[in-house]
Protein backbone atom coordinates (compact mmCIF):
# COMPACT_ATOMS: atom_id res chain seq x y z
CA UNK A 1 0.00 0.00 0.00
CA UNK A 2 1.36 3.40 -0.92
CA UNK A 3 2.08 5.32 2.32
CA UNK A 4 1.13 8.56 0.62
CA UNK A 5 -2.32 7.35 -0.43
CA UNK A 6 -5.16 8.38 1.85
CA UNK A 7 -6.47 5.71 4.19
CA UNK A 8 -10.18 4.91 4.18
CA UNK A 9 -12.18 6.85 6.76
CA UNK A 10 -12.67 5.18 10.10
CA UNK A 11 -15.92 4.86 12.04
CA UNK A 12 -15.25 8.07 14.00
CA UNK A 13 -14.52 10.00 10.79
CA UNK A 14 -17.81 8.84 9.26
CA UNK A 15 -19.71 9.83 12.42
CA UNK A 16 -18.12 13.29 12.40
CA UNK A 17 -19.03 13.76 8.73
CA UNK A 18 -22.62 12.68 9.38
CA UNK A 19 -22.86 15.01 12.39
CA UNK A 20 -21.63 17.90 10.25
CA UNK A 21 -24.22 17.06 7.59
CA UNK A 22 -26.97 17.05 10.21
CA UNK A 23 -25.80 20.42 11.54
CA UNK A 24 -25.96 21.96 8.07
CA UNK A 25 -29.37 20.42 7.39
CA UNK A 26 -30.58 21.74 10.73
CA UNK A 27 -29.51 25.28 9.89
CA UNK A 28 -31.16 25.03 6.47
CA UNK A 29 -34.34 23.61 7.99
CA UNK A 30 -34.51 26.47 10.50
CA UNK A 31 -34.19 29.09 7.78
CA UNK A 32 -36.78 27.45 5.53
CA UNK A 33 -39.15 26.95 8.46
CA UNK A 34 -38.99 30.66 9.31
CA UNK A 35 -40.14 31.61 5.81
CA UNK A 36 -42.77 28.85 5.70
CA UNK A 37 -44.13 30.05 9.02
CA UNK A 38 -44.91 33.48 7.54
CA UNK A 39 -46.36 31.98 4.34
CA UNK A 40 -48.59 29.44 6.10
CA UNK A 41 -49.65 32.02 8.66
CA UNK A 42 -50.71 34.46 5.95
CA UNK A 43 -52.63 31.79 4.01
CA UNK A 44 -54.41 30.54 7.12
CA UNK A 45 -55.12 34.03 8.43
CA UNK A 46 -56.68 35.35 5.25
CA UNK A 47 -58.66 32.12 4.77
CA UNK A 48 -59.90 32.40 8.35
CA UNK A 49 -61.06 35.97 7.75
CA UNK A 50 -62.76 34.94 4.51
CA UNK A 51 -64.51 32.02 6.22
CA UNK A 52 -65.99 34.32 8.87
CA UNK A 53 -67.64 36.41 6.13
CA UNK A 54 -69.27 33.48 4.28
CA UNK A 55 -72.50 31.59 5.00
CA UNK A 56 -71.87 28.13 6.44
CA UNK A 57 -73.64 26.35 3.56
CA UNK A 58 -71.84 28.20 0.74
CA UNK A 59 -69.29 26.71 -1.64
CA UNK A 60 -66.85 29.45 -0.65
CA UNK A 61 -67.12 28.46 3.02
CA UNK A 62 -66.38 24.85 2.12
CA UNK A 63 -63.35 25.88 0.09
CA UNK A 64 -62.11 28.10 2.93
CA UNK A 65 -62.46 25.17 5.34
CA UNK A 66 -60.38 23.01 2.99
CA UNK A 67 -57.69 25.70 2.84
CA UNK A 68 -57.64 25.91 6.64
CA UNK A 69 -57.40 22.12 6.92
CA UNK A 70 -54.50 22.06 4.47
CA UNK A 71 -52.63 24.83 6.28
CA UNK A 72 -53.25 23.07 9.58
CA UNK A 73 -51.51 19.95 8.24
CA UNK A 74 -48.73 22.14 6.87
CA UNK A 75 -48.32 23.81 10.25
CA UNK A 76 -48.01 20.43 11.97
CA UNK A 77 -45.28 19.44 9.52
CA UNK A 78 -43.61 22.79 10.07
CA UNK A 79 -43.45 22.12 13.81
CA UNK A 80 -41.59 18.90 13.08
CA UNK A 81 -39.14 20.81 10.90
CA UNK A 82 -38.62 23.34 13.66
CA UNK A 83 -38.15 20.56 16.21
CA UNK A 84 -35.38 19.13 14.04
CA UNK A 85 -33.62 22.47 13.67
CA UNK A 86 -34.20 23.84 17.16
CA UNK A 87 -31.15 23.83 19.44
CA UNK A 88 -33.00 24.82 22.58
CA UNK A 89 -35.99 23.37 24.40
CA UNK A 90 -39.21 25.20 25.03
CA UNK A 91 -40.51 25.31 28.60
CA UNK A 92 -42.62 22.19 29.29
CA UNK A 93 -46.37 22.61 29.59
CA UNK A 94 -49.16 20.42 30.95
CA UNK A 95 -50.66 18.80 27.83
CA UNK A 96 -53.10 16.00 27.15
CA UNK A 97 -51.02 13.38 25.34
CA UNK A 98 -54.27 11.72 24.17
CA UNK A 99 -55.28 14.88 22.33
CA UNK A 100 -51.73 15.28 21.02
CA UNK A 101 -51.73 11.76 19.53
CA UNK A 102 -55.17 12.27 17.97
CA UNK A 103 -54.00 15.49 16.32
CA UNK A 104 -50.88 13.75 15.03
CA UNK A 105 -52.89 10.81 13.71
CA UNK A 106 -53.77 12.20 10.25
CA UNK A 107 -50.09 12.85 9.49
CA UNK A 108 -48.91 9.32 10.24
CA UNK A 109 -50.39 7.47 7.22
CA UNK A 110 -48.74 9.92 4.84
CA UNK A 111 -45.44 9.49 6.65
CA UNK A 112 -45.54 5.69 6.79
CA UNK A 113 -46.80 5.09 3.25
CA UNK A 114 -49.48 2.93 1.66
CA UNK A 115 -47.87 -0.41 2.53
CA UNK A 116 -48.29 0.17 6.27
CA UNK A 117 -51.63 -0.68 7.86
CA UNK A 118 -51.81 1.74 10.79
CA UNK A 119 -54.01 1.38 13.87
CA UNK A 120 -54.14 4.16 16.51
CA UNK A 121 -56.02 3.49 19.77
CA UNK A 122 -56.49 6.13 22.50
CA UNK A 123 -58.45 6.10 25.77
CA UNK A 124 -61.55 8.19 26.43
CA UNK A 125 -59.96 9.96 29.42
CA UNK A 126 -57.29 12.66 29.47
CA UNK A 127 -53.67 11.79 30.27
CA UNK A 128 -51.91 15.00 31.32
CA UNK A 129 -48.11 15.04 31.12
CA UNK A 130 -45.72 17.96 31.54
CA UNK A 131 -43.61 18.08 28.38
CA UNK A 132 -42.73 20.05 25.29
CA UNK A 133 -45.48 18.72 22.99
CA UNK A 134 -43.35 19.16 19.87
CA UNK A 135 -40.68 16.90 21.35
CA UNK A 136 -43.23 14.22 22.23
CA UNK A 137 -44.57 14.38 18.66
CA UNK A 138 -40.99 13.80 17.57
CA UNK A 139 -40.80 10.69 19.78
CA UNK A 140 -43.96 9.25 18.23
CA UNK A 141 -42.75 9.98 14.71
CA UNK A 142 -39.33 8.48 15.35
CA UNK A 143 -40.82 5.26 16.72
CA UNK A 144 -43.33 5.07 13.87
CA UNK A 145 -40.56 5.52 11.29
CA UNK A 146 -38.51 2.82 13.03
CA UNK A 147 -41.50 0.46 12.75
CA UNK A 148 -41.93 1.29 9.06
CA UNK A 149 -38.26 0.66 8.32
CA UNK A 150 -38.50 -2.75 10.03
CA UNK A 151 -41.08 -3.83 7.42
CA UNK A 152 -39.71 -3.07 3.92
CA UNK A 153 -42.61 -4.98 2.34
CA UNK A 154 -45.23 -3.36 4.55
CA UNK A 155 -47.35 -4.68 7.39
CA UNK A 156 -49.29 -3.63 10.49
CA UNK A 157 -48.22 -0.92 12.94
CA UNK A 158 -50.25 -0.43 16.12
CA UNK A 159 -49.90 2.71 18.25
CA UNK A 160 -51.79 2.55 21.53
CA UNK A 161 -52.05 4.86 24.50
CA UNK A 162 -53.40 3.98 27.93
CA UNK A 163 -53.01 4.83 31.64
CA UNK A 164 -50.62 2.66 33.65
CA UNK A 165 -49.44 2.33 37.23
CA UNK A 166 -45.88 1.42 38.08
CA UNK A 167 -43.95 1.15 41.34
CA UNK A 168 -41.33 3.86 41.73
CA UNK A 169 -39.23 4.62 44.80
CA UNK A 170 -41.46 2.60 47.12
CA UNK A 171 -44.78 4.01 45.93
CA UNK A 172 -47.12 3.73 42.95
CA UNK A 173 -46.85 6.32 40.19
CA UNK A 174 -49.36 7.00 37.42
CA UNK A 175 -48.05 7.07 33.86
CA UNK A 176 -49.17 7.46 30.29
CA UNK A 177 -48.12 4.28 28.48
CA UNK A 178 -47.46 4.62 24.75
CA UNK A 179 -46.89 1.41 22.76
CA UNK A 180 -45.63 1.21 19.19
CA UNK A 181 -45.78 -2.36 17.83
CA UNK A 182 -44.73 -3.67 14.43
CA UNK A 183 -44.57 -7.10 12.79
CA UNK A 184 -41.16 -6.55 11.25
CA UNK A 185 -37.82 -8.29 11.21
CA UNK A 186 -37.23 -7.71 14.91
CA UNK A 187 -33.97 -7.32 16.77
CA UNK A 188 -31.71 -9.85 18.45
CA UNK A 189 -31.64 -8.04 21.78
CA UNK A 190 -34.11 -7.16 24.49
CA UNK A 191 -33.15 -4.07 26.47
CA UNK A 192 -34.42 -0.94 28.17
CA UNK A 193 -33.54 2.60 27.27
CA UNK A 194 -31.55 1.60 24.21
CA UNK A 195 -32.18 2.55 20.62
CA UNK A 196 -30.76 1.68 17.26
CA UNK A 197 -29.99 4.75 15.23
CA UNK A 198 -30.28 8.48 15.68
CA UNK A 199 -34.09 8.51 15.85
CA UNK A 200 -34.30 6.06 18.73
CA UNK A 201 -31.44 7.72 20.58
CA UNK A 202 -33.26 11.05 20.25
CA UNK A 203 -36.50 9.50 21.51
CA UNK A 204 -34.70 8.02 24.52
CA UNK A 205 -33.08 11.36 25.38
CA UNK A 206 -36.39 13.21 25.17
CA UNK A 207 -38.37 10.73 27.26
CA UNK A 208 -35.79 10.46 30.05
CA UNK A 209 -35.59 14.26 30.16
CA UNK A 210 -39.20 14.28 31.41
CA UNK A 211 -38.71 11.52 33.98
CA UNK A 212 -39.93 8.73 31.71
CA UNK A 213 -38.42 5.58 30.24
CA UNK A 214 -38.40 3.49 27.06
CA UNK A 215 -38.37 -0.31 27.00
CA UNK A 216 -38.09 -2.45 23.88
CA UNK A 217 -39.08 -6.09 23.44
CA UNK A 218 -38.11 -7.89 20.26
CA UNK A 219 -37.18 -11.22 18.74
CA UNK A 220 -35.83 -11.85 15.24
CA UNK A 221 -38.75 -12.38 12.89
CA UNK A 222 -41.32 -11.69 15.62
CA UNK A 223 -41.59 -7.92 15.42
CA UNK A 224 -40.74 -5.20 17.93
CA UNK A 225 -42.69 -3.41 20.63
CA UNK A 226 -41.55 -0.12 22.17
CA UNK A 227 -43.14 0.99 25.43
CA UNK A 228 -42.81 4.63 26.46
CA UNK A 229 -43.74 5.65 30.00
CA UNK A 230 -44.31 9.34 30.82
CA UNK A 231 -45.33 10.32 34.37
CA UNK A 232 -48.70 11.99 34.73
CA UNK A 233 -48.91 15.41 36.36
CA UNK A 234 -51.52 16.80 38.72
CA UNK A 235 -51.34 20.17 36.96
CA UNK A 236 -54.30 21.32 34.92
CA UNK A 237 -53.95 21.23 31.17
CA UNK A 238 -52.44 24.42 29.77
CA UNK A 239 -55.17 26.09 27.76
CA UNK A 240 -54.41 27.33 24.28
CA UNK A 241 -55.10 30.94 23.41
CA UNK A 242 -57.08 29.65 20.42
CA UNK A 243 -59.56 27.92 22.79
CA UNK A 244 -61.28 31.18 23.74
CA UNK A 245 -65.03 31.13 23.23
CA UNK A 246 -65.16 34.24 21.04
CA UNK A 247 -62.99 36.83 19.34
CA UNK A 248 -61.87 39.42 21.89
CA UNK A 249 -62.84 42.85 20.60
CA UNK A 250 -61.00 46.12 20.95
CA UNK A 251 -62.28 49.43 22.29
CA UNK A 252 -60.59 51.75 19.83
CA UNK A 253 -57.08 51.23 21.25
CA UNK A 254 -54.14 52.07 18.97
CA UNK A 255 -51.84 49.16 18.15
CA UNK A 256 -48.50 49.55 16.38
CA UNK A 257 -47.64 46.44 14.32
CA UNK A 258 -43.90 46.07 13.63
CA UNK A 259 -43.34 43.31 11.04
CA UNK A 260 -40.95 43.15 8.08
CA UNK A 261 -43.00 40.61 6.09
CA UNK A 262 -45.51 42.58 4.01
CA UNK A 263 -48.20 39.87 3.86
CA UNK A 264 -48.00 39.15 7.58
CA UNK A 265 -48.10 42.86 8.37
CA UNK A 266 -51.23 43.20 6.23
CA UNK A 267 -52.78 40.14 7.87
CA UNK A 268 -52.23 41.47 11.40
CA UNK A 269 -53.67 44.84 10.41
CA UNK A 270 -56.76 43.13 9.05
CA UNK A 271 -57.23 40.88 12.09
CA UNK A 272 -56.98 43.79 14.51
CA UNK A 273 -58.86 46.34 12.41
CA UNK A 274 -61.89 44.10 12.05
CA UNK A 275 -62.20 43.84 15.83
CA UNK A 276 -62.20 47.54 16.66
CA UNK A 277 -58.51 48.44 16.99
CA UNK A 278 -56.78 51.39 15.34
CA UNK A 279 -53.75 49.96 13.57
CA UNK A 280 -50.45 51.62 12.67
CA UNK A 281 -47.65 49.71 10.96
CA UNK A 282 -43.87 49.77 10.67
CA UNK A 283 -41.50 47.54 8.68
CA UNK A 284 -38.80 47.40 11.36
CA UNK A 285 -37.75 48.77 14.72
CA UNK A 286 -36.36 52.02 13.28
CA UNK A 287 -39.67 52.89 11.63
CA UNK A 288 -41.47 52.01 14.86
CA UNK A 289 -39.28 54.42 16.85
CA UNK A 290 -40.01 57.15 14.29
CA UNK A 291 -43.76 56.64 14.76
CA UNK A 292 -43.37 56.81 18.53
CA UNK A 293 -41.08 59.85 18.36
CA UNK A 294 -43.76 61.68 16.32
CA UNK A 295 -45.97 61.66 19.42
CA UNK A 296 -48.57 59.27 18.01
CA UNK A 297 -50.84 57.82 20.69
CA UNK A 298 -50.08 54.08 21.01
CA UNK A 299 -51.54 51.63 23.51
CA UNK A 300 -49.69 48.47 22.46
CA UNK A 301 -46.74 47.42 20.27
CA UNK A 302 -46.78 44.05 18.48
CA UNK A 303 -43.32 43.26 17.14
CA UNK A 304 -41.56 40.45 15.32
CA UNK A 305 -38.27 39.43 16.93
CA UNK A 306 -36.07 39.15 13.82
CA UNK A 307 -36.14 42.15 11.45
CA UNK A 308 -33.62 44.10 9.37
CA UNK A 309 -32.14 47.42 10.56
CA UNK A 310 -33.54 47.14 14.09
CA UNK A 311 -34.99 43.92 15.51
CA UNK A 312 -37.29 43.21 18.40
CA UNK A 313 -34.53 42.94 21.02
CA UNK A 314 -33.16 46.39 20.25
CA UNK A 315 -36.65 47.87 19.95
CA UNK A 316 -37.55 46.55 23.41
CA UNK A 317 -34.41 48.14 24.87
CA UNK A 318 -35.26 51.50 23.28
CA UNK A 319 -38.89 51.36 24.43
CA UNK A 320 -37.79 50.55 27.98
CA UNK A 321 -35.99 53.90 27.97
CA UNK A 322 -38.51 55.99 26.00
CA UNK A 323 -41.87 54.46 26.99
CA UNK A 324 -41.33 52.00 29.86
CA UNK A 325 -45.07 51.63 30.54
CA UNK A 326 -45.94 50.79 26.93
CA UNK A 327 -47.05 47.11 26.64
CA UNK A 328 -45.09 44.99 24.15
CA UNK A 329 -46.16 41.71 22.57
CA UNK A 330 -43.60 39.66 20.63
CA UNK A 331 -44.33 37.33 17.71
CA UNK A 332 -41.88 34.99 15.99
CA UNK A 333 -41.72 31.89 13.81
CA UNK A 334 -39.80 29.93 16.44
CA UNK A 335 -39.68 29.58 20.19
CA UNK A 336 -37.34 32.08 21.91
CA UNK A 337 -33.70 31.06 22.01
CA UNK A 338 -31.19 31.73 24.78
CA UNK A 339 -30.44 35.26 23.52
CA UNK A 340 -34.16 36.08 23.43
CA UNK A 341 -35.25 34.54 26.71
CA UNK A 342 -34.49 37.63 28.80
CA UNK A 343 -36.60 39.78 26.50
CA UNK A 344 -39.61 37.50 26.18
CA UNK A 345 -39.75 36.79 29.93
CA UNK A 346 -40.72 40.44 30.40
CA UNK A 347 -43.35 40.48 27.65
CA UNK A 348 -46.02 38.28 26.15
CA UNK A 349 -44.98 36.02 23.27
CA UNK A 350 -46.94 34.30 20.49
CA UNK A 351 -45.37 31.77 18.15
CA UNK A 352 -46.20 31.93 14.44
CA UNK A 353 -48.32 30.80 12.77
CA UNK A 354 -51.30 31.59 15.01
CA UNK A 355 -55.04 32.05 14.66
CA UNK A 356 -56.91 35.32 14.88
CA UNK A 357 -58.53 34.07 18.08
CA UNK A 358 -55.14 33.42 19.69
CA UNK A 359 -53.81 36.84 18.69
CA UNK A 360 -56.89 38.79 19.75
CA UNK A 361 -57.14 36.94 23.07
CA UNK A 362 -53.53 37.74 23.92
CA UNK A 363 -53.83 41.36 22.73
CA UNK A 364 -56.84 41.87 24.98
CA UNK A 365 -55.09 40.14 27.88
CA UNK A 366 -51.96 42.26 27.43
CA UNK A 367 -53.89 45.54 27.25
CA UNK A 368 -55.84 44.58 30.36
CA UNK A 369 -52.62 43.79 32.22
CA UNK A 370 -53.26 40.06 32.30
CA UNK A 371 -50.81 37.33 33.26
CA UNK A 372 -48.09 36.13 30.94
CA UNK A 373 -49.31 33.85 28.19
CA UNK A 374 -48.39 30.23 27.61
CA UNK A 375 -45.65 29.93 25.01
CA UNK A 376 -47.97 28.68 22.26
Amino acid sequence: MNPSSPSPPGVLDVQIIEAQKLAVIGLLAGGVAHDLSNILGAIAGFAEGLRDELPDDSIGARDADLILAATSRGTALLKQLLAFSRRQNRPPAAVDIVELLRQLGPLLPRLLGERIKLEVVTPARELIVKVDPVQIEQVVLNLAINARDAMPDGGPVAITLEPATRAREGSSTEFALLRVRDAGIGMATQSEGKGTGLGLATAHAIVTQYGGSIAVESQPGQGTTFEVLLPLTAERKTTSLADADALARGNGESVLVVEDDRLYRQLLSQMLGRQGYKVLTAQNGLEALEVIAAGTAIDLVISDLVMPKLGGHELAAQLARLRPALPLLFISGDAPGPTEAGITEKHNFLEKPFTAKALLTLVRRTLDGGAMSPRT
